[in-house]
């Protein structure tokens, strides 16, 4: 049989949305611009009715440019959300996955290596007033090795266990302090007196080494418990402590309606 003809037209779906541009066989096939009442809009490539090749989605506020592989975000791209923030990398089936580039509204910055929107592997976290993180990270928490180094000079490094220290040396105005604590130090104000916490004295360290018996044992339980941060949650974390020890960054682009195949016959 004869391969099916490439032409242009315009196609509507009972739910309202439309698509214009080039189909194939009834199909939306070539380049196209698919728009829903609500005002979300795709224009870009199809491929026999799904997102494939480049394009463009406005949805809900939020706006991706770059690849696509049957119907989901796949390759590279750049998704901006309403909120202001960027995440800028690697996609795959939908997902952040590889090396990205995630850029808060308020300037912090998360560089480094994704696994399904999570940070997973090793990245760098810097903060507008000049604090960083540079390390390990495991679903979206600083986990492994790692070093802070604080804007004033102080510095940590160490071994990190669900976002706290638990072993390692730090450096202060009073010289060097060096320790691995076993948990019979424990702290009364939890994990987030822990991470507002200015460290200035050998003595503070030590407080900031014993610490992390409880706030480590909570993360790990619900790392374990295959919890894990959402964007938010993770996002709002770091902002809390954008002067002081660097929390988690935001886990990279939410799921939305992008990323599921409701492009077929209903529109």
């Amino acid at each position: 049989a004869a391969p099916a003809q490439e032409m242009k037209g315009t196609k509507s779906f009972l739910s309202g949305s439309k698509y214009v541009g080039e189909m194939r066989g009834g199909k939306r096939h070539g380049t196209g611009t698919k728009t829903w009442p609500n005002g979300d809009k795709y224009e870009g490539e199809w491929s026999l009715d799904k997102r494939h090749g480049w394009g463009k989605f406005e949805h809900s506020g939020d706006v991706y440019e770059g690849n696509w592989r049957s119907g989901v975000r796949h390759g590279t791209g750049t998704c901006t959300y309403k909120n202001g923030d960027r995440y800028e990398g690697a996609w795959e089936h939908g997902e952040a996955n590889g090396q990205g580039v995630y850029t808060k509204s308020n300037g912090n910055v998360f560089r480094g290596q994704y696994v399904n929107n999570k940070c997973q592997g090793r990245g760098v976290y810097e903060f507008t007033n000049g604090d960083m993180y540079s390390g390990e990270w495991f679903r979206s928490t600083k986990h492994g090795k790692g070093r802070i180094e604080w804007a004033d000079g102080r510095s940590f490094e160490g071994r990190f266990e669900a976002d706290c220290p638990v072993s390692g040396k730090y450096v202060c105005a009073d010289g060097i302090f060096e320790n691995e604590y076993d948990g019979s130090l424990t702290f009364s104000k939890g994990a987030t007196a822990l991470q507002s916490t200015r460290i200035g004295s050998a003595a503070e360290a030590e407080t900031l080494m014993g610490a992390t018996k409880l706030a480590a044992e909570s993360r790990r339980r619900n790392l374990e418990g295959g919890g894990g941060k959402t964007a938010e949650d993770a996002a709002a974390a770091a902002d809390q402590h954008t002067t002081h020890l660097p929390g988690a960054i935001g886990n990279g682009p939410r799921q939305d309606a992008s990323q599921r195949d409701d492009w077929g016959g209903n529109g």
